[in-house]
């Protein structure tokens, strides 16, 4: 086999010179290296192709990109299995920690290296060849797969092909101690199901035995960052349908708070630090605007804080919002100590779609505009482990049971529904009926986080209203535009009951409950 070095020059201009940037092209040999020079404002991309029937792995042997953070917001080197940069993105890389080695799935890999305008390290070297070999990673079928290697790549069997039905797999990374894992699915196609059950097909993700999350779709999962040193994936496919699955790479990080280090591309995990940035501890480092289409929040639990962060979707869209972990000092159903808050718009005078405390996991949120607010407070004492929320952005309206055509059973541990339309006005002449049965010896703590219903004085029969129910003795009925206490069941069953007449209609109500104890 023949092996030899490319050099790939990006001539940059002399001041007040014409400017000339001649990088990238196309690359036809067996074999072959790229170690471009690094200036400002690049855009270079190679595409290596392979002889039909053959396959190409890359291989970085050197690696050290201006860093911007996971999302990679200055300089990055992105590599892309196909012909152009619309292909399927395998990676997108920066920092200086070396890249997991690539095995195409297909002849041709396009390599892109962009630089913004500032900023230059020592740059890259990769070394690529052509093989006749299909891609392996560990299958994890049949026994977890251990993988300790300070990079590596995994995948569904088959993959891009179908997975099989009826898999059971298991991956268990564990890296060197003092290290964290960075764990990202560059691609992901799974047999969709809302809320991902047990019985469908679903990735999950485990530390410590504690989920950080179950996946199921064809969707962008976020970044996923551990703790510690250790992560498990579960992949579990039903007896029917299959999709091309997914594929997954990891990195061992250092611990990056508080570590002098521009690890979040905006320098926010390190204004918050004892003795500045580079201090040994981190303190309350919190809040911010965020604008990506996914992410998660992972906030540190300090006594006194006050964070807020707010999500914003494109114009059209909504914002997904799900707990993958949560422990907070509880304060009672009024949450009086420590606690969660998320808003349904701009700020914290946004509609207050709920508000959390202590060890139950909320329920998924969706928006009904484009932007979310959260907010998490802390009172001068007593703390826990927190809580961790991953968003999505989607261009699908939120949708909650309608309960309007025959009773709807709810009876999963938390959830929430709403007045058909909202929060736009209801339907006139609504006969609308949720019945919520959680596990016998538990009691239900339900919450309207919005009531607006036409008002009339002892709210009669003949108007609009919502009645609760226990073992069809009436808890209150209730209308116009009031703030209710919450209701607790005796319990493991509540039945809620929504009437409209033929007149006036409002925006309606929007209700979550929670399984307690």
């Amino acid at each position: 086999m023949k092996t030899f070095a490319l050099v790939l020059l990006c001539i940059g201009a002399a001041a007040g010179g014409t400017a000339l940037t001649t990088c990238g092209g196309v690359l036809n040999e067996t074999a072959g290296s790229i170690s471009p020079p690094y200036d400002d404002n690049m855009d270079c991309i190679w595409t290596i192709s392979a002889p039909a029937g053959y396959f190409i792995e890359v291989e970085f042997t050197a690696f050290d990109v201006e860093d911007g953070g996971s999302s990679c917001s200055y300089d990055y080197v992105a590599v892309y299995d196909g012909p152009d940069t619309s292909s399927e993105l395998i990676g997108k890389f920066c920092g200086s920690s070396i890249p997991a080695p690539i095995h195409s799935h297909s002849d041709i890999i396009t390599v892109r290296f962009v630089t913004d305008r500032s900023v230059t390290e020592s740059g890259f070297t990769l070394v690529y060849t052509t093989t006749d070999e299909h891609p392996i990673h560990p299958s994890g079928c049949g026994g977890p797969e251990s993988l300790t290697n300070a990079t590596g790549t995994f995948t569904s069997m088959n993959y891009p092909n179908n997975y099989d039905n009826n898999a059971r797999c298991q991956w268990e990374i564990e890296v060197e101690v003092g290290m964290r894992i960075n764990l990202i699915f560059t691609a992901f196609d799974l047999e969709a199901e809302r809320l991902c059950p047990e019985y469908n097909d679903y990735v999950e993700i485990f530390e410590n035995d504690v989920g950080l999350g179950r996946h199921c779709g064809s969707i962008q999962l976020p970044p996923i960052t551990s703790t510690f040193n250790r992560l498990t994936v579960v992949f579990y496919s039903d007896s029917s349908t299959t999709a091309t699955g997914f594929s997954a790479q990891y990195a061992a990080i250092p611990s990056w708070v508080c570590d002098g280090d521009n690890d979040c591309g905006d320098m926010s995990d390190e204004q918050n630090c004892n003795g500045g940035p580079g201090g040994s501890n981190p303190l309350a480092a919190c809040g911010g605007n965020l604008n990506e289409t996914y992410g998660s929040i992972s906030p540190p639990y300090n006594d006194n804080q006050d964070c807020i962060w707010t999500i914003t979707a494109p114009v059209g869209h909504f914002v997904e919002l799900e707990f993958t972990a949560f422990d907070l000092e509880d304060g009672g159903s009024s949450c009086s100590y420590d606690y969660v808050a998320v808003y349904d718009g701009a700020d914290t005078s946004a509609p207050l779609i709920g508000k959390y405390c202590g060890n139950t996991v909320p329920a998924p949120i969706h928006s009904h505009s484009n932007v979310l607010t959260v907010r998490f407070v802390t009172d001068r004492s007593v703390t826990e482990t927190g809580f961790r929320l991953i968003y999505t952005t989607t261009d699908e309206h939120p949708v909650h049971p309608s309960g309007c055509g025959g009773p709807e059973l709810l009876t999963a541990p938390t959830g929430n529904f709403s007045s058909m339309n909202y929060p736009n006005n209801y339907d006139n002449n609504a006969q609308c009926q949720w019945e919520i049965e959680v596990e016998a010896g538990m009691r239900i703590n339900l919450i309207f986080t919005a009531f607006d219903l036409e008002a009339e004085r002892l709210c009669p029969q003949s108007n609009d209203y919502v009645e609760v129910f226990e073992n069809d003795v009436s808890l209150g009925r209730h209308c116009g535009n009031i703030q209710l206490p919450p209701i607790t069941s005796t319990g493991n069953t509540l039945k809620v009951v929504f009437y409209s007449d033929s007149s006036t209609t409002a925006t309606g109500f929007i209700a979550q409950y929670v399984t307690i104890p």
